[in-house]
């Protein structure tokens, strides 16, 4: 899901034609819903879309990417799905997730990997395989020769 705007009309000539929406916020939403499966979550969230809604759902920040195309990070996010009898629960490990992240971006990769492990059975297990994910990108990173100035956007090279 993504916000922005684009153009609503319909396309092609008057022996073929269509309704199409066109627009960067568009070819953004394309991106980001492309990388569901390689996340691990079932829905994300670009970052105008998460500014306009967030105070209304349960949102876990997912990466800073930049997608193809792009040369500037965007925030993506996944929305969960809680109950009030969650909510307590779900804030706490939202605040280690909220860590993870920063010690990813400052390259204390293994205590983003530790928190990781931690956070692998909370949120009811919606998250287990984002974490695995994260693992495995935390464990290459520590591997590669970064600049102190990094600033832990990750970039993406395929559609």
């Amino acid at each position: 899901i993504n916000s922005g705007l684009g153009y609503l009309g319909e396309m092609g000539s008057t022996s073929r034609h269509s309704y199409d929406v066109l627009g960067d916020a568009v070819s953004t939403a394309a991106r980001i819903e492309s990388k569901c499966k390689e996340y691990g979550c079932l829905l994300l969230v670009g970052e105008a879309t998460y500014d306009a809604t967030k105070d209304d759902f349960f949102y876990l920040k997912i990466d800073e990417l930049a997608v193809k195309g792009k040369s500037v990070g965007i925030r993506i996010y996944t929305v969960l799905d809680v109950t009030k009898s969650q909510l307590t629960e779900y804030k706490e490990s939202q605040k280690i997730h909220n860590a993870m992240h920063e010690d990813y971006r400052q390259q204390q990769f293994t205590k983003a990997i530790a928190k990781c492990k931690i956070l692998k059975q909370d949120f009811g297990g919606q998250m287990h395989k984002y974490y695995d994910m994260w693992i495995e990108r935390c464990e290459y990173m520590m591997t590669q020769k970064l600049p102190k100035d990094w600033d832990g956007i990750f970039i993406a090279t395929t559609k």
